[in-house]
């Protein structure tokens, strides 16, 4: 969409992997190198981790391009539930035909493929591998009992998490463990790095970073990204959208701030909370530097009550003044609002059962992962931690599979929280009637509906909202466009959306206030 205003000969900040745009560090390069050397010479299997968003995917598949002779590839992209599950992946992936049984038949067929493959072999490469059920990790490790010879036949490359490095500690797994000889970490880029990645990609589509960012909005887009190539193009991406909607270029601080603003939604309450401890830190650091210890103690206790008191003021105020509106408003659509039903107006604790009048298609398989609740996190963080973004839409969808959650902003250290899994289908939601609306987004408010109307693929279509209510005093507005009579025309428009980056849940920046 902004390709063509800034100059580009492509989009610079797809999130997709992509060889043209690899950037590689003096230190990606070392392992890089080292994986080369590992998988050349057959050396058992191999892990490679790092955080979401770091590029382990696009430093493998820049390992496996590497790679010379016929040795044959196989991608697992998602962690499979059984370990025949696993071979059946393998053997229909290498085009060999079904013995008609499961189980020990799957394996004898890869076994009588290996063999006849010789030295050319195949490399497993397994992705989200932090998720894979300890029993088919077991299985794993007993792949090459009594045949060692398979090891130079059959490797497996694990690209997962750091998580997945501590479940091979399990004592169950401790023949897998020893296989795992080649192990190397994804590190986040330094600021310097991070520059360095920026200016990279905008040069492979004709651009560079002087003429695209002013030198403060690359600093503050390089310190919000905290070293991660994901966040890095994800936000960048979401700026020269916006930059472009208002014919501004160079992208200023204001315009990044706004990407971020639209990214992470505004402010919680417990913000207050969050700033009133950095203002303790910085009082800490800096003002009580070289004062007797006995004085630093009297002055942060009183700096702890004062301030602390200030946040309970202001806290209590925040909490009064919601209170008293939600007598009045609790439940109602915002001004605006056109309701397209009633089903969704209820609590946050009771999800999309099949009852009501509008379902989310293929529910029985929408959780992804669990994850564990860690001490300051809350579900704006955890959609971070694990999708690299935050919106409205992804809390809202990790509500869905949480119906014990009542209040969004309330979850509880080691509380287990289900991860929806991302895909088109997730947007698609079934009507009683016998058709199908496609969920555009998530909003605070129901402005959104006006920027969606305008868009000209969706002129003419019945557009409206249905407000969910994720707390004692917070409603949020889910937008959606109807009907379609069939879940194909509506895959169809929501695919459509996608490519032209207008949906939150995929990294979309609609531009709405």
């Amino acid at each position: 969409m902004y390709e063509e205003f800034y100059g580009f000969s492509g989009r610079p900040f797809d999130v997709t992997p992509d060889l043209d745009f690899l950037f590689l560090t003096a230190y990606h390069r070392q392992i890089l190198e080292a994986l080369l050397e590992a998988v050349r010479e057959r050396r058992e299997a191999i892990s490679i981790t790092g955080d979401v968003g770091l590029g382990k995917t696009t430093l493998v598949h820049s390992l496996i391009s590497r790679l010379e002779g016929k040795r044959r590839t196989v991608w697992i992209f998602r962690a499979p539930a059984t370990f025949e599950e696993l071979l059946l992946t393998i053997v229909l992936d290498l085009n060999l035909a079904l013995p008609g049984k499961e189980g020990k038949g799957l394996l004898d067929l890869l076994d009588g493929y290996l063999t006849r493959a010789g030295d050319d072999g195949v490399t497993l490469v397994i992705e989200e591998a932090q998720d894979l059920p300890e029993e088919v990790l077991a299985e794993l490790g007993g792949l090459y009992h009594g045949d060692p010879g398979k090891l130079t036949r059959f490797q497996i490359i694990f690209v997962g998490q750091p998580d997945f490095e501590n479940r091979l500690l399990s004592p169950r797994l401790r023949h897998l463990n020893e296989k795992v000889r080649v192990r190397r970490r994804i590190p986040a880029l330094s600021e310097k790095d991070a520059a360095a990645y920026l200016e990279h990609r905008l040069k492979a589509v004709g651009g560079d970073s002087s003429s695209v960012f002013t030198p403060d909005a690359l600093s503050m887009v390089i310190d919000h990204a905290g070293g991660v190539p994901r966040t890095l193009n994800i936000l960048c991406d979401n700026a020269l959208l916006i930059g472009y909607r208002r014919s501004r270029k160079p992208i200023n601080p204001l315009i990044v701030r706004e990407a971020i603003r639209r990214l992470e939604g505004p402010a919680e309450r417990r913000g207050v909370h969050v700033r009133v401890y950095a203002a303790i830190q910085r009082l800490r650091l800096g003002l009580l530097h070289g004062i007797p210890l006995n004085q630093k103690m009297a002055i942060l206790t009183l700096a702890v009550i004062v301030v602390g008191g200030f946040a309970l003021i202001v806290h209590g105020s925040l909490g009064c003044r919601d209170a008293g509106r939600s007598s009045t408003e609790e439940g109602r659509a915002p001004k605006g609002a056109d309701q397209i039903g009633t089903a969704l107006q209820q609590p946050v604790g009771s999800g999309l059962p099949p009852s009501t009048l509008l379902a989310r298609r293929n529910g029985t398989n929408l959780v992804e992962r669990v994850v564990v609740v860690e001490k300051g996190e809350t579900l704006s963080s955890i959609a971070q931690r694990c999708f690299g973004i935050m919106n409205l839409t992804l809390v809202d969808l990790i509500l869905d599979l949480n119906p014990e959650i009542s209040n969004a902003n309330l979850i509880h250290v080691n509380q287990n929280i289900r991860i929806p899994r991302i895909r088109e289908e997730i947007l698609i939601l079934s009507s009683a009637n016998g058709t199908y609306k496609v969920h555009l987004g998530t909003f605070r408010t129901a402005n959104a509906v006006t920027f969606f109307r305008e868009e000209p693929r969706l002129r003419g279509k019945k557009i409206g909202t249905v407000v969910r209510k994720v707390s004692p005093y917070d409603a949020w507005v889910r937008v959606l466009v109807g009907d379609f009579e069939s879940e194909a025309q509506a895959l169809e428009m929501m695919k459509a959306l996608k490519n032209e980056n207008l949906l939150q849940i995929f990294g979309g920046l609609p531009k709405f206030d």
